[in-house]
This record gives C-alpha cells, sequence and structure tokens, in this order.
C-alpha cells in the first residue's frame, strides 16, 4: 500500500527485472550458488552412478540440439517444426523426475522407459533433418500430440534466442 502512495513511498522505483536489463548502467554480477531442493540440499539424487547413463546422453543432445539450432539459422517451416520437437524432447529428458525416480528405486522401469524414449525420439527427428519428408506422419503426430509441452516454444533458445516466436505464448 505504501508504494501505491508517492507520498508515503519510500524512495525507490518498482521495476521488473527485464526493466533494468534494459536500462543503460553497469550491474552487479552475481553467479548463484549450486543448490537444490532436493536430499540434503545438493545433487546426489540426480548426480549418482544410476543416473551417469542419462546425464551423458543429456549433455550429448544437448550439444548436438545447440549444434543443430546454429547450422539451420533460418529452417523452413517444417524443419523448425522438427527443431522446437527436437527441443522438447530434449527438456522431456531433463525432466528431474526421471534421474529422482531411478535413484530413489522406485518405478525404474518406467522411468528408464521415458528416458530412453525422449532420447530416440531426439535422435529420429534429428536424422529427419535431413529430409523431413522422411518422417512418419502417423508417428510424427503421436509425438507431437503427446510431448506438446510448452506449444509456442523456439528452438532458438537453446543458442540466445528468444524463447517464443513473435506473438506466441510458451504455455497454453
Amino acid at each position: 500500500r505504501q508504494m501505491a502512495d508517492p507520498d508515503k513511498r519510500a524512495p525507490v522505483r518498482m521495476v521488473t527485472p527485464s526493466d533494468v536489463l534494459r536500462e543503460d548502467g553497469s550491474r552487479p554480477r552475481a553467479t548463484p550458488g549450486l543448490s537444490t531442493w532436493g536430499e540434503n540440499g545438493f545433487l546426489k539424487v540426480w548426480l549418482n552412478e544410476k543416473n551417469l547413463w542419462v546425464l551423458r546422453h543429456q549433455q550429448e543432445l544437448e550439444r548436438r540440439m545447440i549444434e543443430r539450432a546454429n547450422e539451420c539459422p533460418d529452417p523452413d517451416p517444417q524443419r523448425r517444426q522438427i527443431l522446437d520437437q527436437m527441443l522438447r524432447e530434449l527438456l522431456l529428458l531433463q525432466s528431474s523426475d526421471w534421474a529422482f525416480i531411478i535413484s530413489k528405486d522406485t518405478q525404474v522401469h518406467y522411468a528408464r522407459q521415458r528416458a530412453r524414449e525422449h532420447i530416440d525420439r531426439f535422435l529420429r527427428l534429428e536424422q529427419a533433418l535431413e529430409d523431413p519428408a522422411s518422417l512418419d506422419d502417423a508417428w510424427w503426430t503421436r509425438i507431437s500430440d503427446e510431448d506438446s509441452i510448452f506449444p509456442g516454444l523456439d528452438h532458438k533458445v537453446i543458442v540466445g534466442g528468444a524463447a517464443t516466436r513473435d506473438g506466441a505464448r510458451l504455455g497454453s
């Protein structure tokens, strides 16, 4: 209430982080410390011998996603859809759920299966970048429906672009 009343307000401005970033002038640098809400406040649930294979795949697919995005700076609409879906598959692979489930030995088979599905889908989509017509329509429709997280997602976000295309929303 005091911030709404200029006579009672402290000498501060209400701005968003985006407003501050658009302003000229120096800004302090900050490096957030590594932390997690997980057990004991560090990453042992995700970074352990049970999950090393998932982490290796995540890192490799991240590298490949960045390469593909850089190789296709202005893709045609079909390749753009493929690249966007590749990024969705990567994000779904990176979901902490799978590694958490594997680490905690609950429904391990399901979690491994889901991780493998996202890896396989990413790799199949990556191959289709060469020849988008090679994609099986039924398969494409199924995975596009199943893995439709962030419908407005723009794959270029992985190389510093905007998260969405102009006029699009990240969520539904």
